[in-house]
């Protein structure tokens, strides 16, 4: 589904687009091949593979940009990678943790007893290309992507910051969402007080574009939203949350 220029959503558990576990795929048209966002939990690789298909997107998957480990993101890493020899692209407080692909330091133990995932879900560990800091910048074919890691949701989240189209784009995962949504979780690693501190990083990047990892997308003036949750959290109420 075109979303902008160059965007494409292709996968989805919410809009319908692959399986339920999935979370947001996003893909880029960089010219010479593709820039995948995000894998989905690894159960819908081929209902993704028909969206790009029926989008007209044939060529190469060369790029996998993960924004964290959780299965319903991480998950269909090593279908991808194996599939297309791209290459994969995650925070570096995370990367190990989804080459081992444990349960519990997923938290996804955690989220099967809370009925996010089938019991009999496995995740497939996936080895990480490159592990990415907070302000690494990459060149991936035509297009250049800034990293940027917003800890609050999990230690590695990372959004990716670029310019598609004349269009300031910000792929937040899990981060922030549409309408100053946070993506707190009852678990260890997704704090608030990292919240605080870590999400006003994404102000002043003058955002047109928020592609989050759940729900709705903005097309336009999507600083605004990210401006919202800020603002919510230098309050006294917690800002309202994903789940």
């Amino acid at each position: 589904m075109r979303l902008m220029d160059r965007v494409y959503l292709v996968g989805s558990g919410e809009f319908g687009l692959s399986h339920d576990f999935d979370c947001n795929i996003y893909v880029i048209d960089e010219g010479n091949g593709l820039i995948m966002v995000d894998s989905g939990a690894g159960f819908g690789v081929d209902e993704v593979m028909d969206n790009l298909s029926r989008d007209g997107l044939t060529k190469p998957i060369r790029w996998l940009l993960l924004t964290h480990a959780h299965a319903d993101h991480a998950g269909g890493a090593h279908a991808f990678r194996q599939r297309f020899q791209c290459m994969v692209i995650a925070g570096e407080p995370e990367a190990a943790v989804i080459e081992r692909g444990e349960e519990k330091e997923l938290g996804l133990d955690v989220a099967k007893r809370s009925g996010f995932y089938s019991p009999d879900y496995v995740f497939s560990p996936c080895k990480i290309d490159l592990p990415v800091s907070h302000g690494d910048v990459l060149q991936l074919g035509s297009l250049s992507v800034t990293a940027l890691n917003v800890r609050g949701h999990s230690p590695g989240s990372i959004c990716y910051f670029c310019e598609i189209a004349g269009n300031k784009v910000l792929f937040t995962g899990d981060v922030v969402f549409a309408k100053g949504v946070i993506g707190l979780l009852n678990y260890e690693g997704s704090s608030l007080s990292e919240y605080r501190q870590y999400l006003p990083l994404l102000r002043g990047l003058g955002v047109d574009v928020l592609l989050p990892g759940h729900g709705i997308f903005v097309l336009t003036k999507g600083q605004r939203h990210i401006d919202l949750a800020c603002a919510r959290l230098e309050r006294l109420q917690i800002p309202p949350n994903f789940i």
